[in-house]
């Protein structure tokens, strides 16, 4: 004998058989504006069920349709234990619809929808173009034992919309970067003093600088171990340019500077600081340390 796959009737079959009969729900609507909520169990987990769980719902909608099939069934058709093979909508609040007859009747079942979490499902249309009833999945939770599917039934209009994102807010534009002066006293840094013009921000975040043939930026990384500083230099050489999109060694030559270039260590990105900074002047007085005025 084949056993598998593990499932069960559906809600209409189920509750013709009277089977988890003291989880039945049946929903009688007493107007326009009938509102609850239910909250449902599968029929593998029936025997963890507590409080006021269900295991099946119960619609007769056929006075308001006009159709006497649509009686409508709930069940929450969870894929665990002896309905573990269940062959489709596993975890969903499945709908079904059969005319109301007798136990042993012989009467055909009709599947009508199977929603997950936020999902609805609305019969017939009422005055306005209201759905008469709207059934919605509020929740689904399959994390407890038992799991959880938490239903809500509306009669006479839909659910409200939820109401649509908001626009994103544009961040506040950039404050504008005011150019930078740098002065010095000492002949081997007077090249690399001057008026330095904005450019943009690098990859970083942080502004960078023009004067002349000179950069000035900030290199949060000039050595691929985490080294930052501020620094005057040419560029990459051969091209006297930056690569303001890396997020590190953006003139290309590491942490070192030639030509009467110069840099300050330092992790303050926003703005170049004052004070000492170091200088290469030239092949025989090699590094120096100068002060340099920012304003």
């Amino acid at each position: 004998q084949n056993d598998t796959p593990l499932m069960c009737f559906n809600a209409a079959k189920s509750w013709q058989l009277g089977w988890y009969s003291d989880r039945h729900f049946e929903y009688i609507h007493s107007g326009e504006g009938t509102s609850l909520m239910v909250t449902l169990v599968g029929v593998a987990e029936y025997d963890s069920a507590s409080g006021d769980d269900k295991v099946l719902i119960q619609f007769d909608a056929s006075a308001d349709t006009g159709d006497a099939a649509d009686v409508f069934y709930l069940a929450f058709n969870r894929a665990t234990g002896i309905n573990a093979g269940t062959q489709e909508n596993a975890d969903k609040v499945a709908i079904v619809t059969q005319q109301l007859t007798t136990p042993t009747g012989a009467t055909k079942s009709f599947f009508k929808a199977a929603l997950g979490a936020g999902d609805s499902y609305e019969i017939g249309t009422g005055t306005g173009g209201n759905a008469q009833h709207t059934f919605t999945v509020v929740s689904i939770d399959t994390d407890t034992v038992p799991a959880r599917a938490t239903v809500t039934i509306l009669s006479g209009a839909r659910p409200p919309a939820s109401p649509p994102d908001a626009p994103a807010v544009p961040p506040p534009p950039a404050a504008p970067v005011l150019p930078v002066v740098l002065s010095g006293d000492d002949t081997c840094q007077a090249a690399s003093m001057g008026l330095y013009t904005f450019e943009g921000y690098t990859a970083s975040g942080a502004p960078y600088f023009s004067f002349g043939d000179r950069w000035l930026f900030y290199d949060p990384d000039c050595n691929g171990s985490g080294s930052s500083r501020w620094k005057i230099s040419f560029g990459r050489q051969g091209t006297w340019d930056l690569d303001t999109t890396a997020t590190g060694n953006l003139d290309g030559i590491g942490c070192s500077v030639y030509h009467f270039c110069g840099y300050k260590s330092s992790s303050e990105q926003s703005y170049p600081p004052g004070g000492s900074w170091r200088f290469y002047c030239g092949s025989t007085d090699g590094f120096r340390s100068l002060d340099v005025t920012v304003g």
